[in-house]
């Protein structure tokens, strides 16, 4: 029977990589723009350098093929960077090598196969960005294949989630003061430092729609956090609910065309939910009126709700309808959504005087049940947020943080100035972290992650290499962390001391 499930598993991975070649090599027909060379290229787009704006910044304008072949000319090299980092955390996540070859085969090839329900825009777009990344094939699928993929990577994120796994999550924290909203956010993605460090405001002009601004990584066409040129902000939180579907659309493409073709919050909710999901996802919407609309949203419905008072979104639906979903019950019990809103509940009430230094001192939150706790996933700042902003949509302002995480300083945008002249327009930035420099933070990260690996090493029964490790960690920003607290429990196994482990268990 065993030999029977292992030829059956192993005809399944061979007809997967060679459906995969196959589909890769399929491009979209382009219907409008053209091949364009690099001088076209330089004299079309803008980029301003990190070391100019403090991010990466580039303006990207025309036909989608265009802006694609643009957005991905500059990105070239932090693409690389980015799939390498991408690989080696899938490796970490699933280090038997059949499951990682059968999970990334698996969803290359699904998310491949769905491409027909996204908008043609986006696909070309999408080619355009693929010309310039990495040649050599990855699992048999070539750069067009990958990036589909890699718009799909919040879902499979979040199937991992309901399966186990911890991957963090999202926090935003919505003030409101008078008739006018600071919205702040966290986007809870730890995929590799370059995500993180080396993040990319795109402004894209395009021909169709209205001009944005999208706050991601390196070729990414869809929309995480972004704001357009009426003041329409769409932020999107992970969820999760009963409701699952192997056919619908990516949530980065939901939100980019809300995004892109609409004037007002409301405009932008109908789009959201009228869209086909793929999984269950938060939209978080704002304009320039007083009120923010939060769409709950899984593949079967979608609800909305419309909040006129200071509040906090996490990773759990509110509307009473969700009140019997088993998954979202389930996300509430055993992952850490519940604490952080609660925590990010009280921090709004009393954020009256100054919303924006308020919002940035509730972002970078780090305590956990009323104690600090440096780098806890139940915190609103774990220490693992790919990028953080903050919005005013008053005074059409938005701040980015710099990184590492949140320790860095926050860059001011004036939006309305930079989509008036076509090119991001600076103002004053907030400050960096006075509680933990980007130093401090690197450590905290450099000694947690060697507390995982002495974790890892002694359940491997290299008790000698674990315990060398151990001496060698910085205990004192994280000694009531529960990873170091496991790691030296494990390692008191080592020494037979039984009752001591436990202590620290």
């Amino acid at each position: 029977m065993f030999k029977k499930g292992l030829l059956a598993f192993t005809v399944f991975i061979f007809l997967g990589v060679f459906s995969l070649v196959l589909l890769s090599d399929q491009t979209p027909t382009i219907r409008k723009g053209s091949l364009l060379g690099s001088k076209t290229i330089e004299k079309k787009a803008q980029i301003y350098s990190q070391s100019e704006m403090g991010i990466h910044n580039v303006v990207v304008q025309g036909h989608p093929f265009e802006r694609g072949q643009q957005y991905g000319y500059f990105t070239q090299k932090l693409i690389k960077k980015q799939e390498k980092q991408l690989m080696k955390k899938l490796n970490e996540i699933f280090p038997n090598k059949v499951i990682h070859y059968a999970l990334s085969l698996f969803s290359m090839g699904w998310f491949f196969s769905v491409k027909d329900l996204i908008d043609k825009d986006w696909l070309e777009e999408m080619y355009g960005v693929s010309l310039y990344a990495p040649k050599e094939r990855i699992y048999g699928a070539k750069a067009f294949a990958r990036q589909i993929t890699y718009h799909g990577i919040h879902e499979m994120g979040q199937m991992m989630v309901d399966s186990g796994v911890n991957l963090g999550g999202c926090t935003q924290l919505a003030i409101k003061k008078d008739d006018s909203w600071v919205i702040g956010r966290n986007f809870d993605f730890e995929a590799g430092s370059v995500f993180d460090e080396e993040k990319v405001m795109k402004w894209v002009f395009p021909k169709k729609g209205f001009p944005f601004v999208s706050v991601s990584f390196a070729g990414m066409v869809g929309v995480i956090t972004g704001v357009n040129q009426y003041g329409v902000y769409i932020a999107i939180n992970a969820a999760g609910t009963d409701s699952y579907t192997l056919r619908g659309k990516p949530s980065t493409f939901i939100a980019l065309k809300a995004l892109q073709y609409s004037k007002t919050a409301v405009e932008a909710a109908n789009i959201i939910k009228d869209e086909p999901s793929l999984i269950s996802n938060i939209y978080v919407i704002a304009d320039t009126s007083d009120k923010i609309i939060v769409v709950e949203k899984s593949p079967e419905k979608s609800l909305l709700r419309v909040e006129l008072h200071s509040t906090a979104i996490t990773n759990h639906m509110l509307h009473k309808d969700w009140g019997s979903d088993k998954t979202n019950k389930k996300r509430m019990r055993e992952q850490t959504t519940v604490q952080r809103y609660e925590r990010g509940l009280e921090i709004v009430k009393n954020a009256q005087d100054d919303p924006i230094t308020q919002a940035l001192l509730g972002l970078r939150d780090k305590t956990y049940k009323g104690h600090l706790v440096f780098g806890h996933p139940g915190a609103i700042d774990a220490l693992i947020a790919s990028h953080s902003t903050i919005y005013d949509n008053k005074n059409s302002l938005l701040f980015v943080s710099e990184g590492p995480s949140l320790a860095g300083a926050f860059h001011g945008f004036d939006l309305r100035k930079s989509f008036e002249q076509r090119k991001p327009i600076r103002i004053h930035s907030l400050p960096a972290d006075v509680d933990l420099t980007k130093e401090g933070f690197k450590d905290i990260k450099h000694s947690l992650s060697m507390s995982a690996r002495v974790i890892q090493s002694i359940r491997g029964k290299h008790c000698k290499d674990a315990l060398e490790t151990l001496r060698f960690i910085d205990k004192e920003p994280i000694f009531n962390h529960y990873l170091y607290a496991t790691a030296v429990g494990d390692a008191w196994v080592c020494e037979n001391n039984l009752q001591k482990a436990k202590k620290n268990w």
